[in-house]
Formats: C-alpha cells, structure tokens, sequence
C-alpha cells in the first residue's frame, strides 16, 4: 500500500485508495473531508467504518427518509416541536410511532453509503486523517467496510481517475494472500467474483474483459477495487506498462485505394519508345430488351417455378399408422346395422301413414 500524508489535498489523491488505505491498515479515528459546499466525516473503529456525517442538506437523515417516502414533513415537523433537549431526533421518532428500530438502522447505513460515494466523486478538496477515540455519540452501524468501498468504487464514473491508477487494459495484476478473504467478504455475484478468479499473474485486463461478460470499464473498476481492498497488486513490468498507457486501444486503419479511371477517359501508359498508346474505355452500351416478331419489345419472363421430382424417382410418402383393428372392425358393422334399422323404421312409418299392413293389398 501507499504511504499517504496524513493531510492534503484531494486533487492529488485518490480518495478511493485513500478510504481503503485507512481500512486496511486498521485506522481508528476521524477522516474529515472539505469540499467548497460542504464538509464531511468519516468515523474508523479498527478499521470499519462505524458512522460518517456531513452538514450538506441532500446527506441528512431526515431528508434521505422522506425522499424514500419513509417519512412526511409533517411527522419530522411534529417529532421537532416534541424533541426534548438532549434526545436525538431518530429515538424521539421511534417513541412516536413514526419509525421502527430497524427503519432507522437502514436509514443510517444508507445515509453513510451516500456520504462516502459522493467523496469518491469529488475532485477538489483538502482531507485531514486525526487519529483519536471516537466521540461518545458516534454509533457504530455494523457495516462491511469491504462491500461499501467496492460498491461506492462501482457508482463512480470519473472514467479518467480509474485509468489513471490501473494504467491501460495491458496492464498485468497478480492475486495476494488475502484474495480468498476479500472475495468471501465481498460475497458477489458467479460472473464478478469470476473476475478476481481469473488475476494468476499473466493474463492482461483486456483478456480478462474478453473471457467475461462484463465491459473493459466494469473489469478495470472491479480489479482496482481488489488493489485497493489489499487482494490484487499490479505486476506489470514498467517499460510495458508505459507502452501500455502510451498505447491504448489499437484503431486499425485502412489503406487508401487508388481511384478507378472513370470511363471515357484516356489513360496513357508510358513506353520506352517514343511512340505512346492512348486506349480509350469506352462506354458500356445498356442492354436492349428482346424484340417480338411484331418489334415490339416483349416483356419479362416470370422466374421459372422450381422443377419437381419425378413421380418414379420421389420417395413414396409411408401411410399414417392406423388405429386398433378390434375398433376399425366393428365400425362398419355399427354403420350396416344403424343404416338397416333406419331402413326398417322409415318403412314402417311411411305403411302407416298410408294405411297398409304387411300382407294385405290397398
């Protein structure tokens, strides 16, 4: 790990590398963080962080519950005209009603994770480290250090300060002793825990980023978290590490064809004699419809069908698998007897209506 100052600027520091460093080597104290609007924070115990602050209104409590609809203005107004001096505001809304115990615990967790994300992003500034107790009212929350700077590290986009601590997609990392910890503190998911699998040493990040489904930035963020985290280290040679960065990507390009003379023009080919050919390439004459008998122009013929197999040649379609023979058996005798009876009953009927009997004459 890098030594770091304990105060300076933040122009010349990472603030990821230097919220992990401080975790890594077991920091119990303050970091304060001052911005142009705002100033915050951060409180180590034994190198977790237990709780963070800022007086900036986006990072308050109160106003992180109502954005998630947790809370209304009028409960945090009614709590306020009820808070009796020297009781917070978080035990005075649960007294209330208006919050339970585990409500406010996941605000609080939210409330640093916002807190420390927004000082990842931030590019001007000065940090004091001040190793000291912490403060009797600080609480600690019971957070994973390791999963907060690995997913505060993931939200930030200053794509440049990311290239800038990894070097390019040729650089090389190797694992360290505590890989297997990290990634088992860290708990991601098959296809980013796959990632720090794959670091032996070797392999570039660029052909890490090919074996997975993740894009080149994803797979630089998810190893520079490692290196920061103390599980990955970079093992890339200097001189191929600034050829790497000098290089970058490889844009292929194209070599230009020459022009093809355009037609109608004379192109002249040089001798060794004083005599020069001149060859002109004349002009494709368009193709003339078929003329009728009549001379008319007759016209297209329809694309001819796809010939079809010859009758004695084709395969002989196989017959589709007949029923039972017990059912196809029975069936026309129904069908004979129905048919009789029907015969019977309609002959009868139609001797009634006009009145003759078997045997005897009209």
């Amino acid at each position: 790990m890098r030594d770091l100052p304990p105060q300076g600027s933040i122009g010349d520091t990472f603030v990821p590398r230097l919220v992990a460093t401080l975790h890594v080597e077991e920091f119990e104290g303050t970091l304060r963080l001052t911005f142009p609007d705002a100033t915050k924070v951060i409180y180590y115990k034994r190198g977790e962080i237990a709780s963070a602050a800022s007086n900036a209104e986006p990072d308050r409590l109160a106003n992180i519950l109502i954005r998630e609809a947790r809370l209304s203005i009028e409960q945090l107004d009614l709590a306020r005209s009820r808070l009796q001096p020297g009781a917070s505001l978080g035990k005075t809304l649960i007294e209330m009603g208006f919050l339970t115990p585990s409500e406010l615990l996941q605000g609080a967790r939210r409330q640093v994770r916002i807190i420390v994300g927004s000082c990842f992003s931030a590019s001007e500034g000065a940090y004091e480290m001040a190793p000291e107790p912490l403060p009797p009212e600080v609480t600690s929350l019971g957070l994973n250090t390791k999963r907060l700077v690995f997913d505060c590290l993931m939200e930030a986009g200053d794509r440049t300060a990311v290239i800038r601590e990894i070097g390019s997609m040729e650089s090389v990392y190797r694992p360290t002793e505590r890989l297997a910890a990290v990634l088992g503190a860290l708990r991601l998911d098959f296809e980013t825990d796959r990632i720090g699998r794959m670091l032996d040493g070797r392999a570039t990040l660029r052909d890490i980023s090919g074996s997975t489904a993740h894009d080149d930035f994803t797979v630089g963020k998810v190893i520079l978290a490692l290196d920061l985290l103390g599980a990955a280290e970079n093992a890339t040679p200097a001189a191929e590490a600034f050829v790497g960065a000098d290089r970058g990507r490889t844009i292929p390009i194209g070599s230009e064809v020459p022009e093809a003379p355009q037609a109608g023009s004379a192109v002249e080919i040089p001798e060794t004699d004083d005599d020069a050919v001149t060859i002109i390439d004349e002009v494709p004459r368009p193709r003339l419809h078929r003329r009728s008998p009549r001379g008319f122009p007759s016209r297209p013929r329809p694309p001819r069908p796809p010939s079809r197999p010859c009758h004695r040649t084709a395969r002989p379609r196989r017959s589709p698998r007949r029923s039972p023979r017990r059912s196809c058996r029975r069936s026309p005798g129904r069908s004979r007897r129905s048919r009789r009876s029907r015969s019977r009953s309609g002959r009868s009927t139609r001797r009634r209506e006009s009145g003759c009997t078997p045997g005897r004459s009209r």
